[in-house]
């Protein structure tokens, strides 16, 4: 009876070393296949990221330029705004003073 315990003990400890091993095994298989992906990945993408960069480089100066000449364009733009705004509010108190004032006939 004993003997019997001592062998199922002894199958049970080689199949879960199988195991283990074959999921070792498994796993190294799985990894390499990821690295090779990874790998073909960025092989493929590293041209597109370096021209991307190149591009962001090339523009970044223009941006700031166009943003620093619109702001100068809404600059000028409230300027006239403000001069239209004064021109209007004095041609209207104008006409406000000259049709409250006695015409003489």
């Amino acid at each position: 009876m004993e003997s019997w315990v001592g062998i199922m003990v002894a199958l049970a400890l080689i199949v879960q070393v199988t195991i283990l091993a074959a999921l070792f095994f498994q796993t190294r298989k799985t990894m390499q296949q990821i690295e090779r992906t990874v790998n073909d990945l960025n092989n493929k993408f590293s041209p597109i990221l370096t021209r991307v960069q190149i591009l962001l480089e090339d523009t970044q100066p223009k941006i700031s330029t166009m943003v620093s000449d619109a702001a100068h364009i809404v600059y000028l733009a409230r300027g006239q705004a403000q001069k239209v705004d004064r021109v209007f509010t004095d041609a209207t108190d104008r006409m406000r003073g000259s049709s409250c004032a006695p015409t003489a006939f």
